[in-house]
């Protein structure tokens, strides 16, 4: 059955609006313009949503970014939804599906490991349902209110009141829930907090570093190109940032192992997380570390034809004329692993 002739229509003309107001609110911005430099297709839907057509020629298959919220578990996580519109929308929903899974942790409750995502408006779950007057951008702006600082609330049976969860069950923290390898212990005594201290972890592993691998060929689930190219600039650009709150964690826990996480087990280990993430950003610089642990040099690689800019610099090293900061670009880049 073909889309009907109000389905294409209704299609256009929110993508239509969304171009529009990506060209009033974000495209002349210049953090905004210089992210999606050369990335044909994509529109920025909010500060931290993008949306892309699969196929020029169909209106009815794309795909998102979704970046996780500033503050939450999900904090420098980027995730990618696969959008499908049915025949008779806007009277029916898109059919969503999420991406960013390793297949066995579940990063949300309402994120299924399968990549099922449990939203009512998307009728798959219980609750205020689907209208015509919903948009791609109001179900991708609420797809993301599910990357919250508590994220085991999500699920019935585990709300929260007055601040006081699900009371703890005596047998708690002495099974492997997850039924792996690894037996989960209750590191905190809570399941909440084992919860977001193992989607922390798993946001790291999952969408960060593996999208930054998957992009670049490791995954046989990689991101399109345009994707691609904006989850590694935004990992650069962010790359200070990542590096500092994995370090605390580093600081804060001084144990690796697996962690209950309800569903799952989270094999929690940051120093391996802050080494993988080094590794992603010298392979994005192009520093050969050699295979090994010693120091190398090497040079950054020469921009494309569609990145005039090095997009890892600062505001000032990008805008300024000074031609000292100019040089200062094209030094070395020297870096040291631990063993």
């Amino acid at each position: 059955m073909a889309p009907s002739t109000s389905c294409l229509k209704r299609v256009q003309s929110e993508l239509r609006k969304l171009r529009d107001a990506d060209l009033k609110e974000f495209a002349l911005k210049r953090e905004n313009a210089r992210l999606v430099q050369g990335c044909d297709g994509v529109i920025q839907i909010d500060q931290t949503i993008w949306l892309r057509q699969d196929d020029e020629s169909d209106l009815t298959q794309f795909t998102a970014l979704i970046c996780g919220v500033e503050g939450t578990p999900y904090e420098f996580g980027m995730y990618l939804f696969s959008v499908k519109i049915p025949d008779d929308y806007p009277f029916q929903p898109p059919k969503v599906k999420h991406l960013t899974t390793d297949g066995v942790f579940r990063t949300n409750p309402n994120l299924y490991a399968n990549g099922k995502v449990c939203l009512s408006i998307l009728g798959t779950w219980s609750g205020p349902r689907w209208t015509q007057i919903l948009t791609l951008r109001t179900m991708l702006l609420s797809i993301q209110t599910l990357f919250c600082e508590d994220p085991l609330q999500n699920e019935p049976g585990y709300e929260k009141k007055n601040g006081v969860g699900r009371k703890q069950y005596p047998s708690y923290g002495k099974h492997n829930f997850g039924g792996n390898n690894f037996p989960g212990v209750s590191r905190y005594k809570d399941q909440y907090k084992d919860y977001t201290e193992a989607v922390r972890h798993a946001n790291f592993r999952i969408a960060v570093e593996g999208q930054v691998r998957r992009g670049r060929g490791q995954n046989p689930q990689a991101a399109s190109a345009p994707f691609r190219t904006i989850m590694e600039r935004l990992f650069l650009r962010k790359y200070s940032e990542i590096e500092e709150a994995v370090k605390r964690k580093v600081c804060e826990i001084d144990w690796c192992g697996a962690l209950n996480a309800v569903w799952s087990t989270e094999y929690v280990d940051y120093r391996a997380r802050a080494k993988e993430l080094e590794k992603c950003r010298m392979d994005l610089l192009g520093v050969d570390t050699g295979g090994g642990g010693e120091a190398k040099t090497a040079k950054r690689k020469a921009p494309s034809t569609s990145e005039a800019v090095d997009l890892t610099a600062p505001e000032e090293e990008v805008d300024g004329n000074n031609n000292e900061k100019k040089k200062k670009k094209k030094e070395e880049v020297v870096v040291v692993l631990d063993d």
